[in-house]
């Protein structure tokens, strides 16, 4: 009888195991299908908002109001970079935080497992379209990076930087001052910024072609650095 009941509750016990397995991998497709089918919902919605969750979802820091124009890319180790509050990032940037040229070095050790280096970006940036970080850097504050750059140094706060290497160029005040007195500015009561994105592509156009139909396009400088007039 001892030997029935033992075999009888092995039963009971595997079947219950069986049942509990089955049904807690039923949640986590059901919680799958469901984050999959949010996901879809969200980039028809909201591109931005997606760009963001989706950097969220492969393991980035990323701070409150911040603003991504396209998807970025992320080397495996997406959990060392960190993107501070009030950022704008613009499409195609890529954040590599490992070195695979370490592979090619023997040490005679034999143990060479890889080079990674945290990223970090500081709050109220702006990074430029194709923007490269690569591994151990970050920049402060207020920081604006140019379209095209490769980051491998780290700035300080306020800094507007360019190039490949990433150089300095100018600090953040003389930027804005240049800017918002620029003849490339653009105003518009009707899409301000955040509202850029839904002015429609006739009305940019025809904006546009009016703004600039009589402004000059600047003109090459010197070699001694001053523009022709």
């Amino acid at each position: 009888m001892k030997s029935t009941y033992r075999i009888r509750g092995y039963f009971v016990n595997t079947v219950s195991l069986f049942l509990k397995i089955t049904f807690l991998r039923k949640v986590e497709l059901f919680k799958g299908l469901y984050r999959s089918f949010w996901m879809r919902q969200l980039a028809r919605r909201d591109h931005i908002a997606w760009n963001i969750q989706s950097a969220r979802d492969q393991g980035a820091k990323v701070g409150d109001n911040c603003r991504f124009f396209g998807g970025l890319l992320f080397s495996p180790e997406a959990y060392l970079v960190e993107i501070g509050d009030n950022t704008i990032i613009s499409g195609d940037v890529s954040f590599i935080t490992h070195d695979g040229a370490v592979y090619n070095f023997n040490d005679g050790q034999g143990n060479i497992h890889g080079y990674f280096g945290r990223i970090k970006i500081g709050r109220n940036c702006f990074i430029g379209y194709r923007t490269i970080f690569l591994p151990d850097v970050q920049i402060g504050d207020n920081c604006l990076v140019a379209a095209g750059s490769v980051v491998m140094s780290s700035f300080p706060d306020n800094s507007v930087i360019i190039g490949n290497p990433a150089k300095w160029m100018s600090d953040i005040e003389f930027y804005r001052l240049s800017r918002m007195n620029s003849k490339g500015l653009v105003r518009s009561d009707e899409y301000p910024f955040p509202r850029e994105m839904e002015i429609p592509k006739d009305y940019k156009r025809q904006m546009l072609l009016k703004h600039f139909e009589s402004a000059p396009i600047r003109k090459p400088r010197s070699k001694r650095g001053s523009a022709d007039m």
